[in-house]
């Protein structure tokens, strides 16, 4: 990685996201290698369906997923490349077909935290994919629309909202604001 631009870029891409990390009870975030990575590994705790053993649809509140930024993604943004489902391999979700996912278009140079909050989104059914011609897991498109009613499974938010106790939020920059 030579490119300084880039490296600005991945730089900020790491504070950035290793804040939203320390702000959420719901995901943990470990960079593959030292800073400015161009890799990470996303655990979210979150509910989230996977499929069984024994070929039930059951719940799950871990899933891993790795982040690859290659030398070129401020340029050229390539879905199928940037994300990969580690864990549950079984992972079962309309815009999942592990070990891809699709969270929509891209944009080069998408910032880490956007695509973790879309990650985080598709997970926990809030992003769904209903149209099994355009699904990549069509069995899971047909069973979420007969299961819409439970979507999105899990209700909380990703980044916790500050503590004004815990002096998280400077009152004088808020009241500045009013």
């Amino acid at each position: 990685m030579t490119d300084a631009i880039f490296r600005g870029w991945l730089e900020r891409q790491y504070y950035e996201a290793m804040a939203l990390a320390q702000a959420s009870d719901l995901l943990e975030l470990a960079p593959l290698g030292p800073a400015p990575a161009q890799g990470y590994v996303a655990r979210f705790h979150c509910r989230s369906m996977m499929k069984a053993p024994t070929a039930q649809i059951v719940e799950t509140n871990r899933v891993d997923v790795a982040v690859t930024f290659f030398d070129d993604y401020l340029r050229v943004a390539d879905p199928y490349s940037l994300l990969t489902v580690l864990d549950p391999s079984t992972l079962y979700h309309p815009n999942a077909h592990p070990p891809f996912l699709c969270i929509g278009d891209v944009a080069p140079g998408t910032p880490l935290v956007e695509l973790l909050f879309r990650v985080f989104d598709v997970l926990v059914f809030a992003n769904v994919t209903m149209v099994e011609h355009k699904a990549m897991n069509k069995e899971a498109c047909a069973w979420a629309r007969c299961n819409i009613g439970r979507f999105p499974l899990d209700t909380r938010a990703l980044k916790r909202r500050p503590d004004v106790a815990a002096g998280e939020i400077d009152l004088e920059i808020v009241e500045e604001g009013l």
